[in-house]
């Protein structure tokens, strides 16, 4: 008996008091009614130990209730942001998005101890739908309070800067898959009016700058163009601004980041060929492991840029195709997206997607594990 009468006083220490009552009468009453005596002791204090617990978890409180205020907006294209006021009550919420007012079609949900959540959704303009709910702890278990009205918001459209003298057939393209490309020709370029800068195609990169005199291959080179260029490339690093590379864009990037390039390409890549690409990497879920691609270009990346890693690779002579940066949202591809129909509209909109969920996670290429990518 002393053993369960010494973990019974360790559950509830009010069991004191009722064993030595208890043990006062088994002494005046005898060895017959000792049995009896410890049966009901150990009744008292266990029924005392289940009810004490139940006694604070109930004391926890009620569900709370509907959140009647909070804002929905469309801070960063592609992206819609939940906050809730200070009053909010509840340790924990519940965001849910869609894009019809009856939460039917391409609804999702996030839980979060934040009162600030970030969803990434359309790029392009695009009018969604938003409710909230809190919950607590109630009796040991977590309750949820009811959804709060629905708020609706329309998505911002993709702000995107295009340099170099390709320009007007680049933006187009990004135009058409729903975004609005601005010509960029000033490198004291107010940053913050774009969401992303795209540097296309164009000529070569003035050998000098990678520390290289020019071969006989390379012959049309501006020196003032490619300065011009890695300054406006520059201000968007600075600024964290997502920036995409296409052909001469990701060898221009790659020689701003300390990279050389490999001046001439036996053969030259022109026409259509097949890409290998890394699982993981920013384009992975939208070409798959493999993608034959359009390309038109006699040179391509030798010593890759700091931070750089490769994502794609030649199926035939296994040369760089597409790199991305390991901290920084810097995505380039050798191949031209631009010039490829139906595909290319998929790159442009995966491109804008990827910016969005930047944004959403704060923590660019959180997901990924490229620093192995061969």
């Amino acid at each position: 008996m002393s053993r369960l009468g010494s973990e019974s006083l360790h559950m509830e220490p009010n069991c004191t008091q009722v064993l030595m009552k208890l043990l006062t009468k088994i002494i005046s009453a005898g060895l017959r009614k000792t049995v009896v005596a410890a049966v009901f002791a150990i009744s008292v204090c266990a029924f005392a130990a289940v009810i004490a617990p139940m006694s604070a978890w109930a004391s926890d409180g009620a569900a709370p209730s509907k959140i009647g205020t909070f804002s929905m907006t469309s801070q960063h294209a592609g992206t819609v942001t939940f906050e809730l006021g200070n009053n909010a009550g509840g340790t924990c919420f519940q965001y849910l998005l869609a894009e019809d007012p009856a939460f039917t079609r391409s609804a999702s949900v996030k839980t979060s101890y934040s009162k600030r959540c970030t969803f990434a959704c359309s790029a392009t303009p695009k009018t969604v739908y938003g409710k909230v709910r809190s919950s607590r702890m109630v009796g040991g278990e977590r309750v949820w309070g009811p959804w709060s009205k629905a708020k609706k918001a329309t998505t911002r459209q993709f702000v995107i800067g295009v340099t170099g003298s390709i320009a007007k057939h680049t933006g187009g393209w990004m135009n058409v898959s729903g975004a609005k490309a601005v010509r960029i020709k000033d490198e004291d370029v107010d940053v913050a009016k774009f969401d992303a800068l795209l540097i296309p195609g164009g000529n070569d990169v003035d050998p000098q700058l990678y520390g290289q005199e020019p071969d006989e291959h390379t012959d049309v080179y501006d020196k003032d163009v490619d300065e011009f260029e890695i300054a406006v490339f520059n201000k968007f690093v600075e600024a964290k601004k997502p920036v995409l590379g296409i052909c001469r864009g990701m060898q221009l990037f790659n020689v701003a980041l300390g990279g050389t390039l490999v001046q001439h390409i036996p053969g030259r890549h022109w026409g259509d060929r097949v890409v290998t690409v890394q699982e993981g990497s920013w384009l992975y879920d939208t070409l798959g492991p493999s993608m034959l691609t359009y390309h038109y270009h006699h040179q391509c990346l030798d010593v890759l840029g700091e931070g750089l890693v490769a994502t794609e690779w030649d199926e035939q002579d296994g040369r760089v195709e597409a790199v991305e940066h390991q901290t920084l949202p810097i995505y380039g591809l050798q191949w031209h997206p631009d010039g490829m129909e139906g595909w290319g509209h998929k790159v442009a909109q995966a491109f804008m997607t990827r910016c969005a969920k930047d944004h959403e996670s704060k923590n660019v290429l959180a997901s990924y594990n490229l620093s192995s990518a061969a």
